[in-house]
């Protein structure tokens, strides 16, 4: 049997289209969730399903990343408002808690994580988020460089703003590095999911960066999109 791919973060929104995008696929999943009763709804028996609390990490948590192929990583605090010390909790702490338990388990694939645009780009649209969420793209930056340092193989991707449209209605653009967050880059939940599954079995994104968004006219494929990274 192949070793799961472990996804944090797959009960909702994206993190929940790769985890099934990864089963149709015929991958195995094992996911870490807080709420054991919506994973089992979302899952049933066709993911290993670990009980765990990303701001409270456990014996549980660090059993979780025993023997995986790679890491996704795509947990933040749920829509809405939120203090400070949530996001930091969470959207940075989380991702240190992750960090730490692969180093320890001896994780040798490659650690995929997902944020948002914008994180290093001042804009409006910006300002807001870090109104709603306190503090947000900070610790998010911080999230992403602690990613950067560690001994881990990493990939980095930041999303436009999302809709959950399809995948493949429109094409998709690969943007080094970060851009500002706006409301005309948006770009489908299910197409993030897709670069997920592209960037993990490519090894031309190991260590890199990049945005993805809806292209306005057409573009190359994403394999090659990737290939170019």
């Amino acid at each position: 049997m192949p070793k799961p791919v472990l996804v944090i973060g797959a009960t909702r929104g994206t993190g929940l289209i790769i985890a099934t995008r990864l089963l149709e696929h015929g991958t195995p999943v094992r996911i870490v969730a807080r709420n054991l009763v919506k994973a089992r709804a979302a899952f049933g028996s066709n993911a290993e399903i670990i009980k765990a609390d990303l701001s409270a990490p456990n014996g549980e948590f660090q059993r979780a990343f025993h023997d995986v192929e790679h890491i996704i990583f795509t947990a933040a605090v749920p829509p809405g408002p939120a203090t400070e010390d949530q996001i930091r909790a969470v959207d940075y702490g989380g991702v240190v808690a992750a960090l730490r338990a692969a180093t320890a388990s001896g994780f040798k694939g490659r650690f995929l994580y997902m944020t948002t645009i914008g994180t290093t780009r001042k804009s409006f649209a910006g300002y807001l988020l870090g109104v709603m969420k306190k503090g947000v793209m900070r610790w998010r930056r911080e999230a992403e460089e602690a990613i950067r340092t560690s001994d881990l193989r990493w990939t980095i991707i930041r999303a436009g703003v999302l809709t959950n449209d399809g995948a493949g209605l429109r094409a998709v653009e690969l943007v080094k590095g970060d851009i500002p967050l706006r409301a005309r880059y948006k770009i489908g939940r299910a197409d993030v999911a897709e670069v997920f599954l592209e960037a993990m079995r490519s090894r031309s994104t190991e260590r890199k960066e990049f945005s993805v968004i809806w292209a306005k006219g057409d573009v190359a494929s994403l394999g090659l999109q990737l290939q170019h990274m």
